[in-house]
């Protein structure tokens, strides 16, 4: 593992560790959670932009309008 991945796994585990409310014993769920995590980003890393939203076909059809186009 490279040093540079293993440091953002340290440092999501630690956010996740902080998240959690700082509970002792959890460190390798935390840092396997972490690597999860890491090893599932895009190439060059996260954005800090949400994924945009999306609506079932089953919601449209349930509620008869069409879903409203995303805020820029």
């Amino acid at each position: 593992m490279t040093d540079d991945k293993e440091n953002r796994i340290r440092q999501r585990a630690h956010q996740i560790w902080e998240c959690e409310g700082r509970p002792d014993g959890l460190d390798r769920e935390h840092w396997e959670r972490a690597a999860r995590e890491i090893e599932a980003e895009k190439p060059g890393g996260l954005t800090d932009e949400p994924p945009p939203l999306t609506v079932a076909s089953e919601e449209i059809e349930q509620f008869g309008a069409v879903p409203p186009k995303p805020l820029p």
